[in-house]
């Protein structure tokens, strides 16, 4: 199985035109550019939760 992976990671894939026209439709479908900027500073607010946990977690029970 893996000498047929391997080939095929080497090949590269051209995002450019209409693939990338395509995934960026999709992905506004799915979040508006509107509201790009309330999502990541949702996104980065969550991940600033996770990282204080974490730290939390390592003080209080170790590594």
């Amino acid at each position: 199985i893996y000498a047929n992976i391997f080939p095929q990671m080497l090949r590269r894939v051209d995002w450019a035109g209409e693939v990338m026209a395509t995934v960026e439709a999709d992905r506004r479908k799915r979040l508006p550019r509107e509201e790009l900027v309330e999502r990541q500073v949702w996104r980065d607010r969550r991940l600033m939760a996770l990282a204080a946990h974490k730290k939390k977690s390592d003080q209080e029970f170790g590594r």
